[in-house]
């Protein structure tokens, strides 16, 4: 039993090792992440009232980002590469707000404001 748990331990630290070499030796790797410094920020509000909404789920179709605002009606994403992204805001009781084609470029981050309307009953 000593000898099995001395050879899973071997050979799992050597897949780690080799694991990290992979991604040193890999161009690819080291090219995505000098190139994902951009970041989108905003904030989520009432389109009525101005206030701020907490919890909405802020979504960026096609990476599978999901961020929820915070109790200021904030959020970011971060490490993103220069683009066009649409992004998918949701609220319980509030229209969705779609932002579509919304462009990223290396020039300078984001930051938006989301106004949600009420739907009406």
């Amino acid at each position: 039993m000593k000898s099995l748990t001395v050879v899973l331990v071997f050979f799992l630290s050597l897949s780690s090792v080799y694991a990290g070499n992979i991604s040193k030796n890999n161009p690819t790797v080291a090219e995505n992440t000098e190139t994902s410094s951009l970041s989108v920020s905003g904030k989520v509000v009432d389109l009525n009232s101005g206030e701020s909404l907490a919890g909405a789920e802020v979504k960026i179709e096609g990476l599978d980002l999901v961020s929820y605002t915070d109790l200021d009606g904030k959020f970011e994403f971060k490490n993103l590469k220069s683009g066009s992204y649409s992004i998918i805001v949701t609220y319980i009781s509030y229209k969705n707000s779609l932002i579509e084609n919304f462009p990223l470029t290396n020039i300078s981050n984001k930051n938006i404001e989301v106004k949600l309307m009420p739907k009406s009953n």
